[in-house]
């Protein structure tokens, strides 16, 4: 694998674990309405569940998922982070590496996400969705990340779970590394993410150690 000198990490389903969070908070008012979905189909991204459910005709679907991101701001702060998410970007740190988190959620939701689980001083910039004019997979969000963190797309690297940080890497010039544990098989068709040709595909965060050559 390629040594890279910047890491751009997506945040929701790949350095923590919000998209069960946000499955299990779409069901409370899809069930309360007696709406029956399969959790593929409500997967992991409210805005595509959005556009299925109108394709559906369902005429409620703005309510729904009002109530589910209300239910969901209570419950992410106490979201967990992936196994070795620590540990790499320690990893990274002491190999002189530069981090940074690129994300459509807002800093008023990560700032203090980053801070409880004490990684301030293992990421070097944070660029939210209220940071730019637009977010992935436009590339804006990752060269403000490159701007802040003083790289080139040539030296970096895009790790994500979604289609929207694969096209956003290749939007920018940059490798991309998609991160598809099993659990995701719930949330994305994985044939449809490898068509659109991540650099890498690893399994766990932890797996970039081996490919960077830590021990």
């Amino acid at each position: 694998m390629k040594k890279y000198d910047y890491f751009l990490f997506d945040w929701d389903g790949t350095v923590a674990q919000t998209l069960d969070i946000w499955l299990e908070c779409l069901k409370i008012p899809l069930q309360k309405q007696r709406h029956s979905f399969t959790d593929k189909e409500i997967g992991a991204d409210f805005t595509l569940f959005k556009e299925f459910a109108i394709s559906q005709r369902i005429a409620d679907i703005d309510a729904i998922i009002a109530t589910a991101t209300e239910l969901a701001a209570l419950k992410t702060p106490d979201v967990p982070l992936y196994p070795g998410v620590q540990r790499l970007l320690e990893k990274l740190k002491k190999d002189g590496k530069k981090v940074a988190i690129v994300t459509t959620s807002l800093h008023a939701q990560i700032d203090s996400l980053v801070k409880k689980h004490e990684l301030e001083t293992l990421i070097d910039a944070i660029v939210c969705g209220d940071d730019v004019a637009n977010i992935k997979p436009h590339p804006e969000p990752l060269h403000l990340a490159l701007s802040l963190l003083g790289g080139s797309p040539k030296q970096a690297v895009m790790i994500g779970d979604s289609d929207k940080d694969i096209e956003a890497a290749q939007r920018a010039g940059m490798d991309s590394i998609l991160v598809y544990p099993d659990r995701h098989r719930v949330f994305y068709n994985l044939d449809s993410l490898q068509a659109l040709c991540p650099t890498h595909q690893i399994i766990n965060l932890e797996d970039i150690c081996t490919l960077q050559g830590y021990s």
